[in-house]
């Protein structure tokens, strides 16, 4: 019945541990950004959950726009 007004993403606060897609459906297209600033601030992993954003410094193009102290140290 929602279906047809469903953008096909979900609120982040109500987590589905069987959603595979978890990543699209919280964050769409923020998702590089995060993997960005979770390898840079979590390098090490420590703070980890079930549907956590996976770092990686090198998940494809920033988008223009990101303020400076986001940028930082990120891509390079």
């Amino acid at each position: 019945m929602v279906q047809p007004y469903w953008n096909g993403e979900v609120y982040q606060n109500y987590p589905s541990v069987v959603d595979p897609d978890y990543a699209a459906h919280f964050w769409a297209e923020a998702y590089p950004v995060l993997q960005r600033v979770k390898a840079k601030y979590d390098p090490n992993n420590l703070f980890t959950f079930a549907q956590q954003v996976v770092g990686d410094a090198g998940a494809g193009p920033l988008p223009d726009g990101l303020p400076p102290s986001v940028l930082t140290g990120v891509n390079g």
